[in-house]
């Protein structure tokens, strides 16, 4: 499914030790999260390029948002965050998404 061309987002600021990250969830008009996009530094850009194309490409392909944060949630890859950061690019990711999702939004 193509994204519509005008979509509404937010952007949370996330760091997961020395790097600090930009993720920008987007939505469909009828509130479902379509795509994620990010921005960081120290090198770990492509890493987030690809985990943010993986993820959209599930959900705009009908993917559950809820399965997405399932399967990335916890996990513990380089860089890890310290005690109160995420624990991985993913799992940042995966709590960016529940906490859009937590706002009260549209779920799947």
């Amino acid at each position: 499914m193509k994204p519509p061309a005008t979509r509404r987002g937010a952007t949370h600021k996330v760091r997961i030790g020395p790097v600090t990250a930009y993720l920008t969830i987007n939505r469909d008009a009828a509130g479902r999260i379509m795509e994620v996009f990010a921005k960081a530094d120290n090198g770990m850009q492509g890493h987030l390029d690809m985990a943010c194309r993986l993820c959209s490409l599930a959900l705009q392909g009908r993917g559950d948002v809820e399965t997405v944060i399932r399967h990335m949630r916890g996990d513990r890859t380089e860089p890890c965050g310290i005690a109160g950061q995420p624990k991985s690019i993913y799992d940042a990711i995966a709590q960016t998404l529940a906490a859009e999702v937590d706002r009260g939004q549209t779920r799947a």
